[in-house]
């Protein structure tokens, strides 16, 4: 008997807070392989992921899942990067 499978593939925005500049070239690179980290742990898998000065763009797919099983979402995109328990100036010297 074939089987059907889906492939999920989303384009996610995440914007700085009131579109403040906060993400300076020097660190980008950084908050990147941090963010595409956090979303590995989730199982997701990051295909590109870019973005500017007060905003990141992912594109992300998950794993093929079986059509007649497909899982209530595990995660909320939104909540996968919380903010740390930490000043700025605290997270920006982790990165």
């Amino acid at each position: 008997m074939p089987r059907s499978y889906v492939r999920i593939t989303l384009h996610t925005v995440f914007a700085t807070k009131y579109r403040q500049p906060f993400i300076d070239p020097h660190i980008e690179q950084n908050l990147w392989n941090f963010m595409i980290a956090r979303f590995k742990d989730k199982g997701v898998s990051v295909m590109r992921i870019n973005g500017c000065f007060d905003h990141v763009h992912i594109v992300q797919k998950r794993k093929n899942t079986p059509k007649s099983i497909v899982p209530k979402p595990t995660f909320v995109p939104s909540l996968l990067l919380q903010p740390p328990p930490c000043t700025r100036s605290e997270c920006l010297m982790l990165c």
